[in-house]
């Protein structure tokens, strides 16, 4: 393996089409709602602890244009290798569950039927029924 092989952007392909893709050229990184494993790379809410880390694709400029939905998601091992991951196998993070508990619970620091009084009548003020 060369050196410059090493670095695992040197060893992506696109995760909508499969074209190879030049580190550092023409790359767009997707954050998608699927649940990661792995740790990198990864997207992970920085100010809301409780966010568990999503899964990232890789894609081309010419899919980012013509808004091609990745199908795979990428996971970069040590010594430069790139594993792929199929979004319909990861799980869905469900992103109004852990939102709700930061933003409604811990930090307003209720209790559950405290915090469920709390959001209905906000709801009944918005007009929700």
């Amino acid at each position: 393996m060369n050196e410059g092989d090493s670095c695992p952007m040197n060893n992506v392909v696109c995760c909508s089409c499969g074209c190879k893709l030049v580190a550092g050229v023409g790359l767009n990184m997707v954050v998608t709602s699927r649940r990661a494993t792995w740790k990198c790379p990864v997207f992970g809410g920085l100010d809301v602890p409780d966010c568990p880390a999503r899964a990232i694709a890789i894609i081309c400029n010419a899919c980012a244009r013509d808004n091609v939905p990745p199908v795979d998601c990428v996971e970069f091992q040590g010594n430069g290798l790139v594993q792929y991951h199929e979004l319909k196998n990861l799980d869905e993070v469900d992103q109004a569950a852990f939102k709700m508990n930061y933003y409604f619970g811990k930090k307003l620091d209720l209790s559950s039927a405290d915090r469920n009084k709390f959001m209905l009548k906000a709801a009944r003020e918005r007009g929700v029924n």
